[in-house]
């Protein structure tokens, strides 16, 4: 069995995220299951790229490839950035917890919020994926049309994303001093998946290119622009969760035990009136005495 390029960048790939996979798992049960959403999504998107490798790899070895697994692997491929962004956002959610005064950068509401319109990106690029390899030629160019509503939300959403890096950088300061090594990996990746998100959107613009086509790609520029990214974003993310330690459950705000009010409390001795200073009880994560 002879592997074109594309097969062996495939088997590149199925190799480099089955031991992802591995070193999430290991990063997520070190710092604990409750909290670690970015780690988390590096799991999500090493399935999503194993299967979509795999589906590529049956397609190159074939001597009659199915169209179908050509479809479900480009498929794969484009919605394989949504879970890219996330493990993005799964960092800035986690500095955005470990705060020691509260002074969050970003609502946490408005953190939530956007897993809706990647959630709406996602759908957008399974149907335009489907579509796209229809050979009615009206069903192919709305499938084209949704594919590119699906890359422009994933690049708003990778701005907002940059936006919420500066801001969280702002108050770097009032992070945890063992979480902003988190922070320095948000920064570096962010670059990284910007290219990537730019990789995206000229296979969804660019229609009649045959360097930047989704389903027939070159193979150096998908290794570069997003195979490459891709890596790099898993590996900055997982070494740094591998560096940083672990943070005691309840220093993270938002855990039972996290909100301890320090400011002290007057307390009138019975005995000789002095004013003593007393600390108040700790309070839990919903505001109860503990």
């Amino acid at each position: 069995m002879v592997l074109s390029s594309i097969g062996k960048l495939a088997v590149t790939e199925v190799a480099f995220y089955v031991l992802a996979f591995a070193l999430a798992l290991f990063v997520t049960a070190k710092h604990g299951y409750g909290r670690q959403q970015g780690w988390v999504w590096i799991m999500v998107l090493s399935v999503v790229r194993i299967a979509g490798s795999a589906c590529l790899i049956a397609v190159t070895t074939e001597s009659n490839p199915s169209s179908t697994l050509l479809t479900v692997s480009g498929i794969l491929d484009s919605i394989g950035l949504s879970f890219l962004i996330q493990v993005l956002l799964g960092l800035l959610i986690r500095l955005n917890q470990s705060t020691v005064d509260g002074n969050v950068a970003i609502p946490p509401q408005v953190l939530r919020l956007i897993h809706l319109p990647l959630l709406v990106g996602v759908v957008l690029g399974i149907i335009g994926g489907t579509d796209k390899s229809s050979s009615n030629a009206s069903r192919s160019s709305t499938g084209q049309n949704l594919l590119k509503v699906s890359t422009i939300i994933f690049l708003l959403i990778g701005l907002v994303v940059g936006g919420i890096i500066g801001a969280t950088t702002l108050k770097h300061r009032s992070i945890i001093a063992g979480e902003r090594r988190l922070l320095v990996a948000a920064i570096a990746c962010f670059p990284l998946v910007f290219v990537r998100i730019l990789y995206s959107l000229l296979c969804a613009f660019l229609t009649n290119s045959t360097t930047f086509d989704l389903f027939h790609p070159d193979v150096i520029v998908d290794a570069c622009m997003a195979v490459l990214m891709e890596f790099l974003v898993v590996l900055i993310v997982l070494v740094a969760g591998l560096v940083a330690p672990k943070i005691p459950r309840g220093a993270v705000r938002g855990e039972p035990g996290a909100a301890v009010d320090a400011r002290p409390e007057r307390h009138n001795s019975r005995a000789g009136g002095d004013t003593k200073l007393m600390p108040m009880a700790p309070r839990s994560g919903r505001g109860d005495i503990v």
